[in-house]
């Protein structure tokens, strides 16, 4: 499960964690990142304004199925 949040402000400064490094990127370069399959599929959503949940079910980190539901 992946709980994804956006913002249009930010003020103070990142920090990284044991997840990774973290650092701003331009929106029109986030899918030139190694990006899991599923993150292909629903980072365009987020364009939408829309809320949704969303599934997406892996084995051996081949997607292998996933499903929406826009509110």
């Amino acid at each position: 499960f992946v709980f994804l949040y956006t913002a249009s402000k930010f003020s103070g400064t990142l920090i990284d964690s044991a997840e990774g490094y973290l650092s701003w990127i331009e929106n029109s370069k986030i899918m030139e990142l190694p990006l899991w399959e599923g993150d292909k599929i629903f980072l365009p959503w987020l364009e939408q304004d829309k809320f949704f949940t969303a599934c997406f079910y892996y084995v051996d980190k081949k997607l292998i199925s996933h499903r929406v539901s826009f509110c």
